[in-house]
């Protein structure tokens, strides 16, 4: 059950990163003045904000794509360095369990 859970979570994520790309298009489509900088800097806030939402893995994830200058843009460099600082502290008694879940209890 935790495992569908998490699916629908990513899934939900997701679908909200799809929906905002789908509705910025539709907006530039329609008025056509939209610059092109100011949605790639919204793309980027967008999917850094998914990252962090998602958990740990994902925020490395996202740390690891803002050293690759040769897979994103500047914008979504810039986005995501922000997940190296400004990463919300979670306790550990969230993590200890799936350690000792994964690793066992020693």
């Amino acid at each position: 059950m935790r495992k569908r859970h998490r699916v629908q979570q990513v899934a939900g994520v997701l679908g909200e990163l799809l929906a905002g790309e789908a509705r910025a298009r539709w907006r530039r489509g329609r008025n056509g003045s939209l610059d092109p900088e100011e949605l790639e800097h919204g793309r980027a806030q967008a999917l850094s904000s998914a990252l962090e939402r998602l958990g740990p893995l994902y925020v490395k994830v996202g740390q690891v794509l803002s050293t690759r200058p040769d897979i994103v843009s500047p914008a979504m460099i810039e986005a995501l360095q922000d997940l190296h600082e400004q990463v919300e502290v979670r306790p550990f008694s969230e993590f200890e369990p799936v350690l000792c879940a994964n690793l066992g209890g020693d």
